[in-house]
């Protein structure tokens, strides 16, 4: 469908505005700042039991490799549920030199973070559903419904929820956008209207991104002293890459994956080739030449025995990459030996952000 098209259809529906698609034009990026950033993923330590003093350990521990962030992911229940935990780790990061960053995490069934839930407010809307080919819902057995990106509902909730966010923690000084699952197409009848219904993977991902930047716009225009960023597959198609990287409002950009190469024959967690090295430079790339900092997160979680060697072999290449903002789990979910694995990590990221 021409974009010519594509705007008079939405116009008449008149569900969304005509800006859903936008020229290609890039806009000016946040400050890229200075120096390289690293960050740890601290997720769901926090839900429902959680004991000051190990924080202030773990606190402790990120702060000797020179952490600057801790990431926190935050579901939408945590604004009713986890107010005080989620403040309790600020005041520690902030004792050990640190600060927070949010992760919004499955908010409409869009984005990942954890813990493997459904959305609250989704699961009760089924009229907002992303739907298969065949017209039957996306449904995930571990993450339920995923939300249709182009409904305007869907796009107001995530808003909407993030400046709940903002105003609830106002410490935060930034939150990240993790494997946004809007990849994939939507075939709803509320795609097909807007799209046509002969539509692209090409055409619909433009129009996903599109909605996410607008979401992001809302977001810096009410807090313009913080910051976004967001991350995608590895392994995506190039023109995903471009996709993801060319959103507005984002101040670091980028993929996550194993920190090694696919030929390495390492498990990969989430796809065939969702590593770092190999596929993941073309988004460092793809970020700087968009005025964007450059962003990865190493997938050290749920990793096998006999790939902590490969790990361990192949980290440098991957500090040694032109990376801005790096990310690691600290102690995450499925490792046999969670203290050697943090081990090979400390060894290879301390001084990172210093």
């Amino acid at each position: 469908m021409k974009r010519r098209t594509f705007i008079q259809r939405a116009a008449v529906i008149g569900a969304v505005p005509k800006t859903l698609l936008r020229s290609k034009t890039i806009a000016p990026a946040a400050p890229p700042g200075e120096g390289k950033v690293l960050s740890a993923y601290y997720l769901r330590a926090h839900m429902y039991t959680i004991v000051p003093r190990q924080v202030r350990e773990d606190m402790e521990w990120m702060a000797g490799v020179g952490t600057q962030n801790v990431c926190v992911s935050l579901l939408e229940q945590d604004l009713f549920a986890a107010v005080e935990n989620v403040n309790i780790i600020i005041a520690e990061a902030k004792r050990a030199g640190m600060q927070v960053l949010g992760v919004p995490t499955r908010l409409a069934g869009v984005y990942a973070g954890a813990p493997k839930v459904p959305s609250l407010w989704l699961s009760t809307r089924p009229h907002f559903w992303a739907k298969r080919p065949d017209g039957n819902p996306q449904v995930s057995t571990v993450n339920g419904p995923r939300g249709g990106m182009l409904y305007p509902e869907v796009e107001a909730f995530i808003g909407d929820t993030l400046l709940e966010m903002a105003q609830t923690w106002p410490e935060i000084p930034g939150y990240i956008w993790d494997e946004p699952k809007y990849g994939a197409p939507d075939y709803s009848e509320r795609t097909r209207e807007l799209l046509g219904a002969d539509f692209t993977r090409e055409q619909w991902l433009e129009a996903a991104t599109e909605v996410q930047s607008r979401i992001n716009e809302r977001f810096v225009a009410a807090h313009p002293d913080k910051q976004l960023h967001l991350f995608a597959y590895a392994h995506l198609e190039d023109y995903a890459v471009e996709a993801f990287v060319s959103v507005r409002g984002l101040t670091s950009v980028g993929c996550d994956g194993r920190p090694w190469h696919d030929a390495d024959s390492g498990q990969t967690d989430g796809g065939e080739g969702k590593t770092l090295l190999g596929n993941g430079e073309r988004f460092l790339e793809a970020a700087h030449r968009n005025g964007k900092r450059a962003l990865w997160l190493i997938e050290n979680h749920n990793i096998r025995m006999q790939d902590l060697e490969l790990m361990d072999r192949q980290l440098p290449q991957v500090i040694a990459a032109p990376v801005d903002h790096l990310i690691y789990y600290y102690y995450p979910r499925n490792v046999v030996d969670p203290d050697r694995a943090m081990g090979i990590i400390k060894r290879h990221v301390s001084g990172f952000g210093r």
